[in-house]
């Protein structure tokens, strides 16, 4: 059982601002609709985990939306592992 990495299974379908600037509410508006996964490949989905790798974690809202994308895909969990995270505010 190897790891398969899949790149263009999901899709920037919407352009968004950096996210740099934005509060933890501005975040998920900003990136709410702007993923999707590559119609054509769908029905690999269905039934399956999948893992995805963020490289630094801020507040959590690509993740989530990304996660929410391959669930409502067909991918019945999805795993997010996270190189950096960084401190939440005042910490």
């Amino acid at each position: 059982m190897g790891c398969q990495t899949e790149p263009a299974l999901l899709l920037r379908i919407r352009d968004t601002p950096h996210q740099l600037s934005l509060a933890r509410g501005q975040r998920v508006a900003n990136v709410r609709g702007a993923f999707a996964v590559d119609p054509t490949r769908r029905a690999e989905l269905k039934g399956r985990t999948i893992t995805l790798i963020d490289d630094v974690m801020t507040t959590r809202a690509t993740a989530a939306e990304l996660t929410r994308v391959l669930l409502d895909a067909g991918a019945i969990a999805v795993h997010v592992w996270v190189v950096a995270r960084t401190p939440s505010p005042g910490h």
